[in-house]
């Protein structure tokens, strides 16, 4: 499976930003091939061998760039809870891609999440000044419900994994968390512990 940056027209006509842009998770791979964790599935072989295709593990933020999206003007207000690109109807996809136009506007709690995930994966394994920055401004913007203890401490986790306590100088929000993993990054950082 091929993560990629957006090249498609989908995203060429929406004019998503950087560094947004460039941290979305993406892929060409056929929907079909999605398969999403705790799917189970049973196969009977009778000869030959096993030429099967293994279904792709889902990251939920992954962008499907053959999954259709429909325009619309309905704006979804139901919570969805672990939100997964794949599963969105096409009109919640187009929701959520034209939030990606400006992810400091108002919008369901869900899809902030959505794009949370893949920032998640970046803070760990990818660009993690970008994601940072990121996540700060989803954190200005949309500090309301539980997002604000997630995003947290995957700021806090993933700052201590890699070992960079200044992002201690980025933001206050971190100093309210009174975590074992904050206090062990205010100490990395020669900060006050309390």
């Amino acid at each position: 499976m091929q993560l990629t940056v957006p090249k498609t027209n989908l995203f060429k006509n929406t004019h998503i930003p950087e560094p947004t842009r460039s941290l979305l998770l993406t892929t060409d791979e056929e929907p079909h091939n999605i398969k999403h964790p705790g799917t189970i599935s049973i196969s009977i072989e009778f000869t030959g061998t096993n030429s099967k295709q293994e279904g792709i593990f889902e990251e939920p933020s992954l962008i499907w760039l053959k999954l259709p999206v429909k325009k619309t003007s309905q704006k979804e207000n139901e919570k969805m809870y672990h939100p997964s690109y794949s599963t969105l109807t096409p009109e919640q996809r187009y929701e959520y891609i034209n939030w990606l136009k400006d992810i400091t506007t108002p919008t369901n709690l869900s899809y902030v999440f959505l794009y949370f995930y893949g920032l998640e994966r970046h803070l760990l394994l990818g660009r993690y000044d970008l994601a940072v920055d990121e996540m700060l401004r989803l954190l200005e913007r949309h500090d309301r419900g539980s997002f604000r203890g997630y995003a947290t401490a995957a700021l806090i986790a993933a700052s201590n994994y890699r070992k960079r306590p200044d992002i201690l100088n980025k933001t206050n929000v971190l100093f309210e968390d009174l975590s074992n993993e904050s206090l062990y990054l205010r100490y990395m950082a020669g900060k006050q512990l309390a």
